[in-house]
């Protein structure tokens, strides 16, 4: 996102991109002014430029320089022009708040309140959240049982996602 990409368009709506690189941009945002902004992830060097503008601004993968992860970038691009309430706390573990991104929708029917935690099965969708790939989405391929010597020597219990991302410039593969 460039400064040369912002326009009055934009103005009192949430914005959605894959990154912001420069502080200009976020600048750029809070003259319009937009109501939010919603990127896969920034430069941690960006937090002080961050702090100074008044709009609710969150990250879907954090700090660095990845894109919006395909899950993330598919639920908000089938929602486009929807009305949406951008709620930018800070993640805090304790009080067990965290940043969301309300889209409210016509209800079909009724649903179960999701379980906090669910438990792993072969075929559903995970998104990784630790190096070398956080941020992609992939499908749990297999759940070796016992531990798993990693190539560091460590015995750990692990499970063999494939990676389904459109990002990925490899295709597609399975890793634990």
């Amino acid at each position: 996102m460039t400064p040369e990409a912002i326009d009055i368009g934009l103005r009192s709506t949430i914005v959605v991109a894959g990154r912001v690189t420069r502080p200009d941009v976020l600048q750029a945002l809070a003259n319009l002014p937009v109501r939010g902004l919603m990127v896969g992830s920034m430069p941690a060097a960006l937090v002080p430029a961050a702090r100074e503008v008044h709009f609710a601004l969150a990250l879907t993968d954090g700090f660095g320089m990845q894109p919006m992860n395909s899950a993330a970038f598919e639920l908000l691009a089938t929602n486009v022009g929807r009305d949406a309430s951008l709620n930018a706390q800070p993640l805090n573990a304790w009080l067990g708040s965290r940043p969301e991104l309300v889209i409210p929708l016509p209800a079909v029917g009724t649903a179960d309140v999701p379980a906090e935690g669910v438990a792993p099965v072969v075929g559903r969708r995970v998104r990784i959240i630790r190096a070398p790939y956080a941020g992609k989405v992939g499908t749990i391929a297999s759940m070796p049982h016992g531990p798993v010597a990693l190539p560091s020597g460590l015995l750990a219990a692990c499970l063999e996602v494939e990676l389904t991302d459109a990002g990925d410039d490899k295709g597609r593969r399975t890793e634990r």
